[in-house]
């Protein structure tokens, strides 16, 4: 359905469009129903590169938005944030069109965001305040982080979670296809997603039950410091274990998540991974830990199985009783797949995002959208 005049401007989406969770987002919004239905358009503000390049790119950008705000062709900036530079960067974004009068949505994706608040000098929280304040609209992951704004801001706070289109019309048969169980890793190699704790755990199962466990391999791929990882994976002497790669394209992405049984991610801060809900839909029984939203998204024991962050020896444990046991991997898997048709699938997300726009342009209720008060 195509309301009146949404067609005659355009719903601009500013976000950087590295590797990463906030790129499949915006992938995910360009593939819905909403691309047509507001004409979604995307401005590049930030990608990797030179300080010159990335310059460029910024100031190409603002005054891309700037003209399109002077001409009145903006109907509402939907604006995709994560904390530090990315944030200061999208805030100037955020001040053209509050001087224009034109709707805006802050759509929250970073991580460690609470982090970064809380270690900014006052005068910066107030702007990092005043900036939030602008919007007409807070999409906040989960009921984690709508809290935490509310609690920083008096602007309006709605939960929308991330989503992905469906892939599967159900759940692959994995059993017996393969001559190991393949657990994947996905996401930037570093402390924050916990790599090191994962080859940890898998020492200690060598270590430690290597004789009881079935065979299993673990698919790696991801951005980051990948080396230092191959390095690490070495010295613990799991080769065999271990498949390292970069960042892997979306057909190697949907090779690996079918060839696995089991995803683990065992980050020390999240937002609401996409991995997640990518592994959710495609049947994976979920390991991970218990930061961020990912609580909201893994009932322990009910869709998924989780443990605290840095927890090695409840990872390491939380792997030796999903590989022995595959009708709990199976159990696991199934309800995750439900979990995600019910939450994260593009018609369980999409018709609240439109419900957000609708009254932001438009002044109609909020209802529709799920409104939450503080």
């Amino acid at each position: 359905m195509t309301f009146p005049g949404a067609l005659t401007k355009r719903v601009i989406l500013v976000s950087t469009l590295g590797q990463g969770g906030m790129l499949s987002v915006i992938q995910a919004l360009l593939s819905s129903s909403l691309a047509s239905t507001w004409r979604l358009e995307v401005i590049c503000s930030h990608q990797r590169g030179s300080l010159l390049s990335r310059l460029g790119i910024a100031l190409r950008a603002y005054l891309n938005v700037f003209w399109r705000l002077c001409c009145g062709r903006v109907t509402l900036l939907h604006v995709h944030v994560a904390e530090r530079g990315s944030f200061f960067r999208k805030s100037i974004f955020v001040w053209m069109a509050a001087a224009f009068h034109v709707p805006v949505v802050m759509h929250m994706h970073g991580a460690e965001f609470e982090t970064f608040h809380a270690h900014c000098p006052r005068w910066v929280q107030a702007y990092i305040t005043a900036t939030l304040n602008q919007s007409g609209c807070i999409m906040a992951l989960s009921e984690h982080w709508r809290a935490f704004y509310t609690r920083i801001s008096d602007a309006r706070v709605e939960v929308i979670s991330n989503f992905i289109q469906a892939v599967h019309k159900e759940v692959p048969v994995r059993e017996g296809r393969y001559p190991s169980i393949g657990v994947l890793f996905l996401g930037r190699y570093g402390p924050r997603k916990g790599i090191d704790d994962l080859i940890k755990a898998v020492s200690q199962l060598e270590t430690d039950a290597a004789a009881t466990l079935p065979e299993f391999e673990v698919f790696c791929g991801g951005d980051g410091d990948r080396q230092s990882v191959r390095r690490a994976v070495e010295v613990a002497g799991l080769c065999r274990r271990f498949q390292v790669a970069g960042w892997i394209d979306q057909p190697q992405r949907a090779e690996w998540i079918d060839r696995c049984e089991l995803f683990v991610l065992p980050s020390y801060a999240e937002g609401l991974p996409v991995a997640i809900i990518e592994a959710m839909e495609a049947g994976l029984a979920i390991l991970a830990t218990s930061v961020g939203g990912i609580p909201e998204m893994v009932e322990h024991g009910v869709n998924g199985w989780l443990f605290e962050a840095g927890d090695v020896d409840g990872l390491t444990a939380g792997l030796a009783g999903l590989l022995t046991d595959a009708t709990l991997r199976q159990r696991l898997g199934r309800a995750a797949r439900q979990h995600y048709l019910s939450h994260y699938s593009e018609q369980a997300v999409i018709s609240r995002i439109d419900a957000i726009y609708r009254d932001l342009v438009f002044g109609r209720p909020a209802q529709a959208a799920g409104r939450k008060s503080p």
